[in-house]
């Protein structure tokens, strides 16, 4: 790791706190009994009313739904009872990470779910490659643009696609979970890249393995 990243931020994807306090206390996550014991940490509770399809967007811009304007993936048209499909592109507000790199700060931003892809990022941004739903389908996202066909020529597309679409047999499961495992290593591999690339300010990948599980 580059010793110079200020703030590393990695982030599971709708993992299970208590699978993760369980096995964390049958000794098989060595690494989270590491911060458990070392690092400050708590649990928080989501403001009533903040539904799935909230949280992400919530995280990256700071403020509610209700001023940002996604509530789930599908949702109810003002003034009437007709539901139609959210879009990133939808997104009312700005992302903290637009903030930082105004400040000059350095930023990467790799995967971080139900957000759009912003332009003139100080630093990298990437969006919907390896995630759980993507919003963005058959094609990806990146700044600076050119990142986007670096990315696809050195780790591929995602092997695994809309995960809620994979056969439901006991091959079609095998398969899944050797491709989650593939795809949590390549994910690492990349961001392991970047992150020596640089002198971070805020370094910031999410894995998703753990909401397709």
């Amino acid at each position: 790791m580059n010793a110079k990243t200020k703030i590393l931020f990695i982030a599971l994807d709708a993992a299970d706190k208590d699978l993760i306090t369980q096995w964390t206390d049958e000794g098989l996550l060595p690494t989270f009994k590491s911060l458990f014991e070392k690092a400050a940490w708590g649990i928080t509770n989501n403001p009533v009313g903040l539904y799935v399809g909230a949280i992400w967007p919530s995280f990256a811009t700071a403020v509610d739904a209700a001023k940002h304007g996604c509530y789930c993936y599908s949702q109810i048209n003002s003034g009437s009872y007709i539901t139609t499909k959210y879009s990133v592109f939808d997104l009312k507000g700005e992302m903290f990470w637009d903030t930082l790199s105004r400040a000059d700060k350095k930023v990467a931003i790799i995967d971080l779910p139900r957000t759009p892809p912003t332009e003139n990022v100080n630093g990298i941004h990437i969006v919907d490659w390896l995630t759980h739903d993507p919003d963005i389908v058959d094609k990806l996202y990146t700044w600076p643009r050119s990142l986007a066909a670096e990315i696809e020529a050195n780790y591929g597309r995602d092997p695994i696609g809309y995960c809620n679409r994979i056969s439901r047999s006991a091959a079609g499961y095998q398969h899944f979970r050797d491709d989650l495992v593939k795809r949590a290593e390549t994910k690492e591999a990349l961001s392991s890249q970047f992150l020596s690339q640089e002198s971070w300010d805020l370094f910031l990948t999410v894995f998703s393995e753990s909401h397709c599980v």
